[in-house]
């Protein structure tokens, strides 16, 4: 163990560690480990004593009463020779790294850091490939039990369409439930577009209608608010498709007023 750490340790454990002041009888000539003290807090008058040691488990010998400790000729009583500093410049990397506070915090930092690289997130989206030119996608709140399907079909009956409406694909966000695989924003992106590129690989289409926050959110980049978006077109270079964002089904009925927003958006689509 390093002489620096061996000292900090004592001090934490509020061991006293002591130098000697006084040259006993027969004991070798004193020194010290420059390394150990600042040159600052040594006087070039200090003598340079060593700590008395002994082999493990042995005593040193008693000082005969005869013989009492002599001050060194010539000089007068030495200073006491103080500990050296042990701060955090002075801390070993080893015992820094180790230290029962450090590790802990590192890890929780790793941890945290990961969680928000990978936060799950939940939705459900509706498809409808009306037409071979026009695929409706809706943000699915199917907990409110609101009567969806019977105003999409009363839209298209409006925009020309035959009154009869295609069955729904569902798409539920985590398709599987693995908290170990990546269900964050970035992997629903990727997987709903490889889902539409699958749907429009062999049947292409012109239109995209997106109803609601999420279909807006997660089948577009994700730049724009989706307040911003509302009423607007946008391309799709990918697909080469033109989408149009429009309130969610769900948002209609319970706001009437937005449906004029939708219908705004959505009257070029009419057919004839």
């Amino acid at each position: 163990m390093h002489e620096i750490d061996r000292l900090a340790y004592l001090r934490a454990l509020g061991i006293a560690n002591y130098m000697p002041r006084w040259q006993l009888p027969g004991a070798p000539e004193p020194y010290l480990n420059p390394n150990l003290v600042r040159q600052e807090e040594v006087s070039p008058d200090t003598p340079l004593l060593a700590p008395i040691s002994s082999p493990e488990g042995l005593e040193p010998p008693s000082t005969p009463p005869q013989a009492r400790p002599q001050p060194l000729v010539g000089t007068a009583p030495p200073a006491p020779i103080a500990e050296p500093r042990v701060g955090p410049d002075l801390v070993s990397p080893i015992a820094k790294a180790n230290s029962p506070v450090t590790r802990p915090q590192k890890a929780a930092e790793q941890r945290s850091s990961a969680a928000l690289e990978r936060i799950a997130v939940r939705f459900s989206l509706s498809f409808w490939r009306v037409s071979e030119e026009l695929m409706i996608v809706d943000s699915r709140h199917p907990e409110l039990a609101l009567p969806t399907e019977k105003l999409l079909l009363n839209i298209l009956t409006a925009l020309g369409y035959p009154r009869e409406l295609p069955s729904a694909e569902i798409v539920q966000w985590p398709m599987i439930d693995a908290p170990h695989q990546d269900q964050g924003d970035t992997a629903a992106r990727e997987t709903l577009h490889a889902f539409l590129d699958a749907q429009f690989l062999l049947n292409p289409g012109r239109h995209l209608l997106l109803m609601g926050s999420d279909a807006a959110h997660y089948l577009l980049s994700g730049e724009q608010p989706y307040t911003d978006l509302l009423g607007s077109e946008q391309k799709l270079e990918e697909f080469d498709l033109t989408a149009r964002i429009t309130p969610s089904l769900t948002e209609m009925l319970q706001e009437p007023a937005k449906k004029a927003v939708t219908w705004q958006a959505i009257r070029g689509l009419r057919r004839g």
